[in-house]
């Protein structure tokens, strides 16, 4: 039988290893945007109605993510679990899903310096009665409670 002799080991030459590091650069800088978890079209929290719209939109779309940076510093549980549930068992993903989904603002908001409520239908068949109360932080808008 014939045996099979490994073959020597060359060491790359400097520029071939040079090039390879160049190379492996620019792959990364090509590929980090689509690693970053930035968002494209990112929220308008400009003012409260387009702040709550996200949620509903999220619902419809699933796109989750977009939900994490809605939550104000003092959001009550309510909205911790809506601005989480991207991450929450995929049960809880559905339901939500099934439960905004259909949402919509029935009202117009309601201003108070940096507060604002805005009323607004959510549930599977899109009938149920709520009020968001929404929070101005450092001139942007984010959901408190409902």
């Amino acid at each position: 039988k014939p045996r099979l002799v490994p073959a020597p080991h060359h060491p790359t030459p400097p520029l071939q290893r040079i090039m390879k590091r160049i190379l492996t650069a620019l792959v990364l800088l090509a590929v980090s945007p689509l690693l970053r978890a930035e968002d494209p079209h990112p929220v308008d929290q400009s003012s409260p109605a387009p702040v709550l719209e996200a949620v509903f939109a999220a619902a419809r779309s699933g796109q989750l993510a977009r939900l994490t940076a809605l939550a104000a510093s003092t959001a009550d549980g309510d909205v911790e679990n809506v601005c989480g549930v991207s991450t929450a068992p995929p049960e809880i993903r559905e339901s939500f899903r099934t439960h905004f989904a259909k949402g919509k603002i029935t009202g117009k908001p309601r201003l108070d310096g940096n507060r604002a409520e805005i009323d607004f239908l959510f549930g599977p068949d899109g009938r149920k009665k709520e009020t968001m109360h929404l929070v101005r932080e450092n001139g942007l808008w984010f959901l408190e409670s409902f």
